[in-house]
Order: C-alpha cells, then sequence, then structure tokens
C-alpha cells in the first residue's frame, strides 16, 4: 500500500465521536466520564442536553468541526500537500 493510501485509511478511521469529546473538553473544559465509550459519552450528552438548546448547539458545533477537520485532512491528502 502506498504512503497515501496508508494516511487515507488512517485518516478515515478516526472516530467522530472521540474527536468531538476531545474538542468539546479543549473548548468548554468538559471532564470525560471515566470507562465510558465515546459513542455512549455522546449518547449520554444528547440525552442529557436535549432540553438546553445553548448545549446542542455546542455539541452539534463541535461535532460539525470534527467531520470539517476530517475533510480537510482528505482533501489535503488527495491533493498531495505536506503538511507544514
Amino acid at each position: 500500500m502506498d504512503a497515501k493510501k496508508h494516511t487515507l485509511k488512517l485518516v478515515t478511521a478516526i472516530d467522530m465521536d472521540e474527536l468531538t469529546i476531545r474538542l468539546l473538553e479543549a473548548s468548554c473544559e468538559m471532564k470525560r466520564p471515566l470507562g465510558q465509550s465515546s459513542a455512549e459519552i455522546m449518547a449520554d450528552l444528547r440525552k442529557s442536553t436535549a432540553h438546553d438548546p445553548a448545549q446542542v448547539f455546542l455539541i452539534n458545533s463541535c461535532k460539525a468541526m470534527a467531520e470539517t477537520a476530517v475533510a480537510f485532512m482528505v482533501e489535503s491528502i488527495n491533493a498531495g500537500q505536506v503538511p507544514s
């Protein structure tokens, strides 16, 4: 497998829930619950914040940022750009 395909495989395997949670941790000092998977944490967050539009917006924004970041990495790799 060439380096480009290998790198694309790694980037596209990024767990979006995990990346979203890490963005939430960084942006609002959220503390990760111990012993839960990223999917479980996201499900709990969605249930516990469903009544609060501001929190729903924050979670959705972080998820969109995660998706945009991964899409940018894929586009950069496909274009042959080398990170600086």
